[in-house]
């Protein structure tokens, strides 16, 4: 888990209070809910109880919800959430580990920290059991490293498997957890030898705060279905709005080999063409950003420093106005770009093999000179 704040707003020690303060208040929440008792975190397994998946599905399409309307309204920036790597094996194994250390033990380590806490004896057992299973894990690690690395998938995100967006999948899961609070409603009934009355007129009329928070749910299913991300927000428009800007404020090549040859101060070279294209040939000093990361909060830094003129350089002029819209809409200001985009300035300077492209002449032409102090540059670089 991450800082809540970032350092420059309070310090790293406030930070660990706070940590400390919301630990403090999950755990009270824990207990007051139950989640000491064992029995009520095995009723789960055996059909009396279910609170414990209806507080984690709450808390799972709460979390995932907010974080989606938060993207939307740019507070928060998803692709900077770490996603844990996925090992098919190891995850599979760990798995049936962790369910089976549920059902025999009834805890899990949250819920055993808290049941601890107050004493209960079992609870101390369980993590007896947790404490001697980590230290054999760590003793055996050497012989359990190879299959602890097999079966590496890099950072999966299910909706990116099933091909949805993020606000789809979040709309599914809010439904399925919707039926599953149902269902387990019925279930719990028939194992406790009650009624099932749910959903019926008379418990609507008797429950009507309940089944005004389940129109709501539904309400904010759909509206995860439809709600556009941050990225789409932003290229909304951008075709017109890079048209409207296609003659906006240009920098010309010379001046920009002129000003890195000098060594000026005062700008950024952002190039928003892909990785590969960057990687290949490139104007020296420039920073890769393409098109699609501009909206990414990592390169704020860069893009949102007012007092320095970040210069876009792209392939052509009309991909370069549409990098300007996109920023400018934003919010970021001080944004001119390379007229003729990248492939002017390398016609005119950049050397490949001692050629000069469409620059022939004799050592001292301007162009031929600037071109070599610029491939100079680079190499030092």
């Amino acid at each position: 888990m991450g800082p809540l704040f970032a350092n420059e707003y309070i310090s790293p020690e406030v930070n660990l209070l706070l940590a400390l303060l919301i630990g403090m208040a999950f755990g009270f929440i824990l207990e007051q809910a139950g989640f000491s008792s064992s029995r009520k975190l095995a009723g789960v397994f055996y059909g009396y109880d279910f609170t414990v998946l209806r507080v984690f599905f709450t808390a799972g399409i709460t979390t995932m919800s907010g974080l989606i309307i938060f993207e939307y309204l740019g507070f928060i920036d998803l692709n900077l959430i770490y996603v844990n790597p996925y090992f098919i094996g190891p995850a599979i194994l760990g798995g049936v580990i962790m369910g089976a250390g549920f059902i025999i033990g009834g805890y899990c380590p949250g819920t055993g920290i808290a049941a601890a806490a107050i004493g209960k004896v079992d609870a101390l057992y369980y993590f007896l059991g947790l404490f001697l299973g980590i230290f054999v894990f760590a003793e055996a690690f050497p012989f359990l490293e190879g299959f602890y690395q097999s079966g590496f998938q890099g950072n999966v995100l299910i909706f990116e498997s099933l091909g949805l967006s993020r606000g789809a999948f979040a709309g599914i899961m809010i439904l399925v957890a919707l039926s599953a609070f149902i269902a387990t409603s019925f279930i719990q009934n028939n194992v406790n030898g009650k009624q099932n009355p749910v959903l019926s007129t008379a418990w609507i009329s008797k429950n009507r705060v309940l089944a005004t928070a389940i129109s709501g749910t539904v309400l904010v299913a759909l509206i995860m279905f439809i709600i556009p991300s941050r990225k789409e927000r932003l290229m909304a428009g951008i075709e017109k709005k890079a048209a409207e800007l296609e003659n906006a404020h240009s920098i010309q090549p010379e001046e920009l080999a002129f000003r890195i040859v000098d060594r000026q101060n005062g700008f950024y070279i952002i190039d928003t063409r892909s990785e590969e294209e960057y990687k290949k040939e490139s104007i020296p000093g420039a920073v890769n950003i393409p098109f699609d990361n501009l909206v990414e909060y990592e390169w704020q830094t860069v893009l949102g420093n007012p007092h320095q003129t970040k210069i876009l350089v792209s392939e052509n002029n009309l991909e370069a106005s549409k990098a300007m819209a996109l920023i400018q809409k934003i919010g970021y200001e001080n944004i001119a770009c390379l007229d003729g985009g990248f492939k002017r300035f390398e016609q005119l300077f950049m050397l490949r093999d001692s050629d000069v492209y469409e620059c022939k002449a004799d050592e001292n032409d301007f162009y031929h000179r600037v071109g070599r102090e610029l491939i100079e540059l680079k190499k030092r670089s």
